[in-house]
């Protein structure tokens, strides 16, 4: 992923900037698009920006054994 300083030094657009303020790291991608009250594909489609970009990676959740 991008430092912090690298990223302060980026101009992001406000929608990937406030997307990017709801990234917790125990969201799920699901969670994060309707947090984000964006159209789905909008906001999927700002994710995958920000990951192509480098500045967000996807990890895997761990599930709880039943």
């Amino acid at each position: 992923s991008v430092s912090d300083e690298k990223l302060r030094e980026r101009s992001l657009d406000p929608r990937l900037a406030f997307l990017l303020s709801l990234l917790d790291g125990a969201s799920s991608v699901d969670d994060v698009v309707d947090m984000s009250t964006m159209p789905p594909l909008e906001a999927v489609r700002a994710l995958h920006e920000l990951l192509v970009e480098g500045v967000i990676e996807v990890v895997e959740r761990l599930r709880k054994a039943p």
